[in-house]
């Protein structure tokens, strides 16, 4: 539809502006005031409006391009309704100008209003009819142009300004529509972004979790692989225990066979020999022992003194202060023990280069186990399990050390081995172990407690059973230094002693001997233990039951205990 804003000609060639305010496409009927207020209104109070003239009939010649593409527009921005209707209202007005009140008659109601048209047989021509009026009529003629003209300007001012008003605002829904597309753009890119980061995303995860299960399964192989060689290198080295426990089985039954053996052998010997001890031979065997100690002296002791030995004598005196506390540390726990034992064999295994100082400390280590032994096991006799396990271990690690150990024993407690003779003398005193200071002898309660101390840690060494507790223990290779027959030697030998040669000490040693290795005497020895210790606490305390020995007395009671319980007490064995 085409939009024509004025149908009379002589508005388009008006030169006269039209009032800012004016829409066109608005109710005339209140326009008409305006119009009529405007009409009458003086020439200065119109020149200034002269300033923005336009030229309607070229901004009105519009193509049909143009128009077409303007009511697209109108549809765009939701105005072609508006836009239809206002037209409408404009093409639904007469063709007649307004009636003012300068051109009414006076008094006719009846009088026809000048009308102009466009092109009709009663048109008016500004060219040619205003020439042929009178002057009066063409004042009027001239008034009339002149007020079409001004409205004229007017109206097509009026629709210029809605033209404006229209281009911006279709240039503002151009640009919001522009806006709304951009942003429409940059939304769409960034859900393509958005969809090619979660593409990529998913890729990366894909190819990880590839590469994460063809890690897992080169894991797994490895695993299992590892798993197959642990299995069958397990399965080997069960295979190797089994066979070293086999063979180690049959060495150690083979060694019991053959302790058993000499067991029987030195027990058939000992049966033989039970009423008919020769102590003459147990004589010849102290003074061996007392010449090895006058040996040790002469070699190890007296050349110290020397002067030109002085750095020899530093040198062993400082392993001597690094020793002696060793030994002093002992306790019930087994895994003390085994530092203790490692400590020493460290300290003695640095002195082997050097055979004075090795032997030194040899013999040192042998007073040091002894003296222990008097102090310690005397009062205590239950600790000198750790004391004996140490002297045994040492035994093991160095046989050099039985030389000296045995010998200081012996010239300690020479009951040990049988020994005795009178003590009404003072050489007979000093063969069995007493001891003088100041020119005064011991007591003989001293005397007693230093000799029961050493025959505790003796016996419990002769019944401790090798094991893979002792440092260095082979079983293949290695026998018992103090095997448990030297129990049996020394219980026989005092069961043999003459009677008039016993004192308190011999029953205070055999009740010694008693707390520290019955029970494990009766296991190795059977019937034949039982027998020999109803002796030594019945017929034999009686030989001597008019002297009323405390040492005597003791054994007895331990004794009946054991025959009416049929249980010998043991020591504690070492917390491990």
């Amino acid at each position: 539809m085409r939009f024509t804003p004025h149908r009379n000609p002589l508005f388009l060639d008006s030169s006269l502006p039209i009032d800012p305010g004016y829409d066109s496409l608005s109710d005339f009927s209140s326009d008409d005031e305006d119009y009529s207020s405007s009409a009458f209104s003086s020439d200065d109070n119109n020149s200034n409006s002269h300033d923005d003239t336009v030229t309607p009939k070229s901004s009105l010649d519009l193509s049909k391009e143009m128009l077409d593409d303007l009511t697209n527009v109108l549809k765009k921005s939701n105005l072609q309704d508006k836009f239809e209707f206002n037209l409408k209202f404009v093409n639904s007005q007469p063709d007649t100008l307004p009636t003012f009140p300068s051109f009414k008659n006076n008094g006719k109601k009846n009088e026809k209003k000048k009308q102009l048209t466009y092109g009709g047989p009663d048109s008016v021509t500004p060219s040619s009819s205003v020439e042929s009026l009178p002057r009066k009529s063409r004042v009027k003629v001239s008034d009339e142009q002149r007020y079409v003209s001004m409205i004229s300007d007017k109206l097509n001012q009026r629709m210029m300004n809605h033209r404006q008003n229209l281009g911006r605002l279709v240039a503002i829904e151009m640009e919001k529509r522009m806006r709304e597309e951009e942003e429409r753009q940059r939304k769409i890119k960034e859900e393509q972004e958005r969809l090619r980061k979660i593409a990529e995303e998913k890729e990366r995860q894909r190819l990880a979790e590839i590469k994460r299960q063809e890690e897992e399964k080169k894991r797994l192989e490895a695993e299992q692989k590892r798993l197959m060689e642990e299995a069958k290198k397990k399965a080997e080295e069960e295979a190797a225990r089994k066979k070293k426990a086999e063979e180690e089985a049959k060495l150690k039954a083979e060694a019991r066979a053959k302790e058993l053996k000499e067991l029987k052998e030195q027990q058939e010997k000992a049966k033989a020999n039970a009423g008919s001890t020769n102590f003459s031979d147990i004589e010849k065997l102290f003074f061996k022992y007392k010449q090895d100690i006058a040996d040790i002296k002469t070699t190890l002791k007296e050349p110290l003194q020397l002067p030109q030995n002085k750095p020899l004598k530093k040198m062993v005196g400082a392993h001597k202060r690094k020793i002696n506390p060793k030994i002093g540390q002992l306790t019930d726990s087994q895994e003390q023990l085994t530092r203790i034992t490692r400590d020493i064999q460290q300290l003695i295994e640095q002195t082997r280069p050097d055979e004075f100082v090795f032997k030194w400390i040899l013999n040192f280590i042998a007073k040091a186990i002894v003296s222990q032994a008097e102090t310690e096991a005397g009062i205590k006799p239950e600790s000198s399990i750790a004391l004996s396990k140490l002297s045994l271990n040492l035994l093991l690690l160095f046989p050099e050390l039985e030389y000296y150990l045995v010998a200081r024993f012996v010239k300690k407690c020479p009951l040990l081995i049988g020994y005795t003779c009178a003590i009404d003398t003072e050489e007979g005193r000093l063969r069995m172990g007493y001891r003088r200071r100041d020119n005064k002898w011991e007591d003989e309660g001293q005397y007693c407690e230093r000799l029961g101390g050493i025959c505790t840690v003796y016996s419990v060494m002769s019944r401790l059973k090798l094991d893979g507790s002792f440092i260095g223990y082979q079983p293949q290779s290695m026998k018992h230094p103090l095997p448990i027959v030297k129990s049996w030697v020394l219980v026989s030998r005092l069961l043999n002693c003459p009677v008039e040669l016993l004192t308190n000490v011999h029953f205070v040693v055999a009740g010694a001997w008693w707390d520290a290795c019955a029970a494990e005497f009766l296991v190795a020895y059977g019937e034949q233990a039982k027998k020999v210790m109803r002796l030594l606490c019945g017929d034999w305390t009686l030989t001597v039951a008019d002297q009323h020995f405390s040492g005597a007395a003791r054994l007895r009671l331990i004794g009946e205990d054991w025959l009416s319980s049929g249980y010998c007490v043991s020591f504690k064995p070492l917390d491990q």
